[in-house]
């Protein structure tokens, strides 16, 4: 019996895929949960760090203590991933204009 492999695109393995699904997936999970939240977009830059752009409306500093430990477990779940969070605010424009534009959107409220 031949066990059958699943295509690949491009120059990326499926083990590379599953990992990048599974990462997006914990991201969303756990940065949904907090409500002053509106977006989060991933970027990898050359360097394989993965930079992670959460977008609130405004600033707020009571949320920042709350997003540190939010991006702390997102670090220990996935310790293999070297990631760079950053706090973006939208004031009032689309949450995709707060983000480099090539960042990929991997939740919205």
């Amino acid at each position: 019996m031949v066990a059958k492999r699943k295509p690949t695109t491009g120059n990326r393995s499926a083990v590379t895929s599953k990992r990048a699904a599974s990462c997006e997936d914990v991201i969303r999970r756990v940065l949904c949960k907090a409500p002053e939240i509106e977006a989060v977009f991933l970027l990898t830059d050359d360097a394989n760090i993965v930079h992670v752009f959460s977008v609130v409306r405004e600033f707020q500093a009571a949320f920042y203590d709350k997003l540190l430990k939010k991006e702390q477990t997102i670090e220990k779940v996935l310790p293999e991933i070297v990631f760079e969070f950053h706090l973006r605010a939208h004031q009032g424009r689309k949450p995709a204009l707060a983000v480099p534009f090539d960042a990929e959107l991997v939740y919205s409220r």
